[in-house]
């Protein structure tokens, strides 16, 4: 992994440190929102499965600081998921998302802090698939449920999303994700937040909506962006 600066020239190359591991292509490295830090996903064989390990880096001292094995190790037979599926920085924590849980870490050492099991501990390396956190809260999606955490692992609600979640974010104080995959119906949600009620929802087969509709979008405070096959949807937001 090559480390640029903004003139586009090679400051330096991250390895990450795990006799034969591999960056997962489906693991972005993070860089922490101070700039100081480079947080890299990896993945590597264990007599047990594929296991995945998150090493954190100084972008100053370009030194390694802290490495950490993950626990839940995927199956040898699995060879379309990686270990590690997300990584978002929150607060003093680097929230990690596995399939069957979502684990925190101390940003300083790597120690895990807390970890919160999906399915209530009844393994599963399909449930977790989204995450996104905000304002000292950490949102997820456990297969066909999007839950709220606060930093210290406390679950603060649980509601059902209606189908599998294809992506999820938060704009201005409200949560987004859609539902279904081509060629099904695809509806789009917006959830407040705070207290996880509904705001709206509408979809593929609401009337004005053609085939090229899609799970692909995006929302600013006035405007929520449909990024379809054939054409892109513009809709206002409710005042």
């Amino acid at each position: 992994m090559l480390i640029i600066n903004k003139q586009g020239l090679i400051e330096y190359e991250v390895i990450p440190e795990v006799p034969g591991g591999y960056v997962n292509q489906f693991n972005k490295p993070v860089v922490s929102k101070s700039g100081e830090r480079l947080y890299v996903l990896s993945s590597y064989e264990t007599s047990s499965g594929v296991n995945g390990r998150v090493t954190a880096y100084s972008l100053a001292s370009e030194s390694l600081l802290w490495r950490k094995d993950l626990s839940f190790p995927l199956p040898h037979i699995v060879d379309f998921l990686a270990p590690i599926l997300q990584l978002k920085e929150a607060g003093n924590k680097v929230v990690v998302m596995t399939g069957p849980a979502i684990i925190a870490l101390n940003t300083k050492t790597g120690e895990p802090v807390w970890t919160y099991l999906f399915y209530e501990g009844r393994t599963d390396i399909n449930a977790g698939s989204n995450l996104t956190s905000q304002k000292g809260y950490v949102y997820a999606v456990e297969t066909t449920n999007l839950v709220k955490l606060d930093l210290d692992g406390r679950e603060i609600w649980k509601i059902p999303t209606g189908g599998l979640v294809e992506r999820l974010f938060i704009a201005d104080g409200n949560l987004y994700f859609s539902t279904g995959l081509l060629p099904q119906i695809i509806t789009m949600h917006s959830v407040d937040a705070r207290t996880g009620k509904l705001n709206y929802q509408f979809s593929s087969s609401d009337s004005g909506i053609e085939g090229s509709f899609s799970s692909a979008f995006d929302a600013s405070d006035k405007y929520l962006v449909n990024i379809g096959l054939l054409k892109i949807y513009g809709y206002r937001q409710p005042e």
